[in-house]
């Protein structure tokens, strides 16, 4: 992923820190996606893997239309993005780029404990199904479905009955620009 270098804080952001034309940005403890739209259009997204035959159905047009109709803008692109190429991926949460098998910092860094959790199968699994990059990012992604912590590292078909329930229910109806339905949907092997 070709991104531009990493800075600390917003006093130290170098005029090339930020691509603001290619909607990312590089500080703290990884890349951030701040323009979804700009980044799918810019040299640091990823092509589609049309080699790939479940990222190929996932990367045609009526179905990033489908997500459009369904989920608001940045997440539905989020979704199509991480759906359609077998290893870049977005956090949904954080909004964190990187590429399923990257070593990622953890969230917050003076916390060793952390650490394992990003070596955790779970966590490395959820990378894979939905691009989720963390724990701590689950449980955003999660919290209109309060006792889903099940779900983690998990397909759909994997859930046991109970978090299963809970998942297809109408959840908390919180505010959450559909990344709690993006939790959910990315779960399902095939639309």
């Amino acid at each position: 992923l070709e991104v531009p270098p990493a800075v600390e804080n917003d006093s130290e952001v170098p005029g090339g820190a930020i691509d603001e034309q290619g909607g990312i940005i590089n500080k703290w403890n990884g890349p951030r996606v701040t323009n979804v739209s700009d980044f799918l259009a810019s040299r640091h997204a990823f092509p589609v893997s049309m080699d790939d035959p479940i990222c190929a159905v996932y990367a045609l047009p009526e179905v990033k239309d489908m997500f459009l109709r369904v989920l608001p803008l940045d997440t539905a692109l989020i979704l199509w993005y991480n759906k359609s190429r077998k290893s870049a991926r977005i956090c949904p949460a954080c909004r964190r780029c990187y590429l399923v098998g990257d070593t990622l910092l953890p969230h917050v860094m003076d916390q060793t404990d952390s650490r394992a959790e990003y070596l955790d199968p779970r966590n490395v699994c959820e990378k894979r199904i939905s691009g989720i990059c963390s724990l701590m990012c689950f449980g955003i992604a999660s919290y209109n479905w309060p006792g889903c912590i099940g779900a983690w590292g998990s397909w759909m078909s994997e859930v046991d009955p109970q978090t299963r329930s809970i998942m297809q229910g109408d959840g908390a109806n919180i505010a959450d620009e559909g990344i709690g339905a993006f939790m959910k949907w990315s779960r399902d092997k095939d639309l």
